[in-house]
């Protein structure tokens, strides 16, 4: 749950932009023809949209730098967060099925935490694991090559 600090400059910044439509409305009405009134009204309202737009993205960008990029950084000595609900089984579950269903995502995110896992099992460079092939229309490689790939690993431990 969000401080108390937090929770009053969340609603300092919802007056302000709120604020400042207001007080960009009024001006526009008082000092803009009515023929451009319109415009100008959607041209106020798009630009403070654009501030709270960025102000939300500057939160949500620091808020997912704090968390690990991956379930499987908890193994690394980071801590899960407080007050999460789902258990790291079902985490891990999740990025493993995503892993499956996304090229990108495995390639970026799973392979090289698979990777990391190895060389922390084996001790040694993990030349031996073989990267599992993805499958057409960029979905990821299938569980059951990945499970595969995942008992190799466990192999070796």
């Amino acid at each position: 749950m969000a401080s108390h600090s937090a929770r009053i400059g969340l609603i300092a910044g919802i007056v302000a932009l709120a604020g400042a439509l207001i007080g960009g409305l009024v001006l526009v009405e008082l000092l803009v023809d009515a023929a451009f009134r319109t415009p100008a009204i959607r041209l106020v309202a798009a630009a403070v949209f654009a501030i709270a737009a960025l102000r939300i993205r500057t939160l949500v960008h620091r808020d997912l730098a704090q968390q690990p990029a991956s379930t499987l950084d908890f193994g690394a000595g980071r801590s899960m967060r407080a007050g999460g609900e789902r258990s790291r089984f079902d985490q891990l579950y999740d990025e493993l099925r995503f892993g499956a269903r996304n090229q990108r995502y495995f390639d970026a995110v799973l392979w090289p935490h698979l990777v990391s896992l190895a060389e922390a099992a084996a001790g040694t460079p993990a030349d031996w694991l073989t990267k599992p092939p993805g499958r057409s229309f960029g979905r990821g490689p299938s569980v059951a090559s990945l499970t595969a790939a995942i008992a190799s690993i466990e192999a070796r431990r």
